[in-house]
């Protein structure tokens, strides 16, 4: 696979064998290959004259649920401002533990690549509640217009709302370990004195 020309590769995405689509798709992206857009994979895995519909995240794609199509937060894409993209869900009533600073940081960067953002509007990274809160820190799985809050744990146990751990919120959201890696890997290349992290450059 290494061999093939990305001409040739871009030809084997449109094999009707899965396996060799998806080989093909998985090398050009880790070539870093001009492809990366979702909404074009999702355009040319669409049939060929279908009508076109709009998924719950405003793309145009076939009659075909998205479900059956390859999962949005399998690839490390770059959104118009440079930054990770991912796509998140929003779940009813739901709190996300954090019972230490690294998976609160985790999931700041989750969410800033998700376009949520925190009290203030303010971006995820540059908030640290985890050092008012500590291993009793909870984060809303739950958004208004993309906004979040958090808080510690009692609040959410009177509220009646469920708990996950960081590791069941990449499940919910279908994030491989590969974008995680990539994404903490972009942000301490490009924000390592995020305030996420219990760090700040002004220290």
């Amino acid at each position: 696979m290494k061999d093939l020309s990305e001409a040739f590769l871009m030809r084997r995405i449109d094999s009707l064998n899965k396996r060799i689509s998806n080989e093909a798709v998985d090398e050009l992206i880790h070539r870093n290959a001009p492809i990366d857009s979702t909404e074009y994979f999702l355009n040319l895995m669409a049939k060929e004259g279908s009508k076109p519909g709009v998924h719950e995240f405003g793309e145009y794609v076939s009659e075909k649920k998205i479900e059956d199509l390859r999962d949005k937060n399998s690839f490390f894409t770059l959104g118009e401002d440079g930054k990770p993209k991912l796509y998140l869900k929003s779940f009813n009533k739901n709190a996300v533990h954090t019972s230490t600073q690294e998976e609160y940081d985790f999931l700041m960067q989750f969410y800033e690549s998700g376009k949520w953002k925190g009290m203030g509007n303010k971006l995820p990274t540059e908030l640290n509640y985890w050092k008012n809160y500590e291993d009793r820190t909870h984060v809303d799985l739950e958004t208004n217009s993309n906004l979040f809050s958090q808080s510690e744990k009692g609040y959410y146990d009177v509220h009646r709302w469920s708990i996950v751990s960081l590791d069941d919120f990449m499940k919910m959201q279908k994030i491989s370990d590969y974008v995680s890696k990539k994404i903490n890997e972009w942000f301490e290349e490009f924000h390592p004195y995020r305030k996420s992290k219990g760090e700040s450059i002004l220290k």
